[in-house]
């Protein structure tokens, strides 16, 4: 019945209301044709019984006359009932006084014999019929008729013939009435899953479904509606939340570029095949390089070479190292000039996992020359006062 399920709401009540109703005018044809069959085969068995009884009382005076021609024109009369097949009459001997067959060519037909109780039987598809022939309270003879149930047959085949135009008929005048009161119960089912196909394809939260009565259909769009309604609100509160979250990280992100842009050292970001993945505006200034002619470069030799890459290669191995560096090393311009820096390296990990490595630089080239100044003073100093020791001495 898996195929079944699958039908919609529209044909399973169809389908239910079609079912029941030819089950029921099934039932009640069956059991009106049984009856009237029954009524019918009873009305026949009166009509022989009133034959014979007829026939018996005409025949009473052909028996005690033993007048056999006028016993069977007796007989022949019932030409008039085309169903009656054979017909005897019996003297009171039991001998065969007259007979009827309704085929002339079975005259001769074999009575049967006289000793069966007076009633009706079916016999071989026939109702047979044996009655005593009585005169003044007297016994004097019996009769035998035998009637075919053609008719019974005939009247069964027509029945049956109208049960079925019957059951055709109304089948179909209950197929008109199911297909437009079945609206009544599919329509909201049906409105109500295409609003659900519709959502889950659209998430339309502001949609509703129509309440047309309050029976379990009307509570089912209740639930609905109320279904979408508390979904509605989340969705409300989720987007506010969410919209709260990007504007936080908007600002956080401004605030970390404007950090990036105007800090006063140079900072670059290395991917991990050691490619420019970003540099602020001080390294453009320190190295005299722009965005555009770095950016997706590969950085070694870019700032150094020779000997100068060899201080930036111990560096670059601390850090993958996971290292965190600080250092004083020279660099390399773009117009190949050297440029003393202090170096800071750390490896940027997200999830635990290391993604890109931050480089930054500070130009201490005032303070190196400060400091070169400050040495020779000192040395000049100190070579003075020797000086001045030994000539006093």
């Amino acid at each position: 019945m898996r195929w079944y399920q699958d039908l919609s709401i529209r044909t399973k009540l169809q389908s239910i209301v079609m079912v029941t109703c030819a089950a029921a005018l099934v039932v009640a044809a069956v059991l009106f044709t049984l009856y009237d069959r029954a009524n019918f085969v009873r009305e026949k068995t009166q009509d022989l019984i009133a034959s014979a009884k007829m026939i018996g009382s005409n025949s009473a005076a052909a028996l005690s006359f033993h007048d056999i021609r006028l016993a069977r024109e007796i007989l022949n009369a019932l030409q008039a009932k085309p169903h009656v097949v054979n017909a005897c009459i019996y003297d009171s001997d039991g001998t065969v006084f007259a007979k009827y067959s309704r085929s002339l060519n079975h005259v001769d037909f074999p009575p049967p014999p006289t000793d069966r109780e007076n009633g009706t039987t079916i016999v071989a598809g026939n109702m047979v019929l044996f009655q005593d022939i009585a005169l003044h309270g007297d016994s004097i003879g019996s009769i035998y008729i035998e009637a075919d149930l053609g008719e019974v047959s005939d009247r069964l085949s027509r029945l049956v013939m109208i049960d079925f135009i019957v059951l055709v008929g109304s089948l179909a005048v209950v197929f008109v009435l199911s297909s437009r009161l079945q609206r009544v119960v599919s329509e909201p089912i049906r409105e109500l899953a295409e609003m659900a196909a519709t959502f889950s394809t659209h998430e339309n939260y502001s949609m509703r479904a129509t309440k047309r009565s309050n029976d379990e259909t009307g509570v089912l769009v209740d639930q609905f509606n109320g279904m979408l309604d508390r979904l509605q609100q989340r969705n409300v509160s989720l987007q506010l939340a969410h919209d709260g979250l990007e504007k936080s990280v908007a600002e956080r992100t401004s605030y970390l570029n404007a950090l990036i842009e105007n800090s006063p050292v140079g900072i670059l970001v290395l991917d991990s095949e050691r490619l420019v993945k970003l540099c602020n505006p001080a390294f453009e200034k320190l190295f005299q390089y722009t965005r555009l002619e770095i950016v997706g470069q590969a950085f070694d030799g870019l700032i150094a070479d020779g000997d100068l890459l060899s201080e930036i290669g111990e560096a670059s191995r601390r850090t993958v190292d996971r290292e965190v560096v600080n250092m004083i090393a020279r660099c390399q311009r773009k117009d190949r000039s050297i440029v003393d820096v202090e170096l800071h390296t750390v490896k940027l990990m997200v999830n635990r996992k290391v993604e890109d490595t931050l480089y930054i630089y500070q130009d201490i080239s005032v303070r190196k020359r400060a400091e070169e100044e400050m040495q020779r003073a000192k040395e000049a100093a100190e070579a003075s006062n020797r000086a001045k020791s030994e000539f006093l001495a």
